[in-house]
């Protein structure tokens, strides 16, 4: 058994679509008759009073099946499930208290109506669920990137960088 998940990108918002491809090669003597994907959350909480102690807390979302009865034995399965990311908590860290975070969970399995501790393959690939998309832009330019550039053009306008260390920094906080 052979199975691929493929996803494009690692951050999502609620209600997004996950660009997500499945490949699952069964090279097994059964039919694989299971394969589910989901997003699972993961809360851990941390304590230090009375005593030190973890406890975590797994949240799944129904998520999407196999889209066709089964695979046969030695037959090979590609798609792309239709999934969109459900009204989740965002990941977040308060340190040294709580945490949440999430993962992209598939399960392949023989019977149709399977639990976790049953399925043959298991693959899970963490992923940020956030509040916003961040815009595409380029990376800041480095502090050396913003005062050469101060320098630059200030002499080809003629003017003197001498005694530069307070022209830049000022430069710097407006950049």
């Amino acid at each position: 058994m052979n199975a691929e998940l493929h996803l494009s990108k690692k951050g999502f918002i609620p209600g997004e679509r996950i660009p997500v491809g499945i490949l699952i090669e069964n090279q097994s003597g059964k039919s694989v008759k299971h394969a589910h994907l989901s997003i699972v959350q993961l809360a851990s909480c941390f304590a230090t009073y009375p005593s030190p102690a973890t406890r975590d807390c797994a949240f799944e979302t129904s998520g999407v099946g196999l889209p066709i009865p089964k695979i046969p034995s030695g037959n090979t399965y590609k798609y792309a499930p239709e999934f969109y990311v459900p009204a989740l908590v965002p990941d977040f860290e308060i340190l040294g208290r709580l945490k949440v975070d999430h993962f992209l969970k598939l399960e392949i399995g023989f019977n149709r109506h399977q639990k976790s501790k049953h399925a043959i393959c298991l693959i899970k690939i963490p992923i940020l669920i956030g509040t916003s998309t961040a815009p595409e832009r380029p990376p800041p330019p480095s502090d050396n990137d913003a005062w050469w550039t101060k320098v630059a053009s200030d002499s080809a306008a003629g003017k003197s960088t001498e005694g530069g260390a307070e022209e830049a920094s000022t430069y710097l906080q407006i950049f």
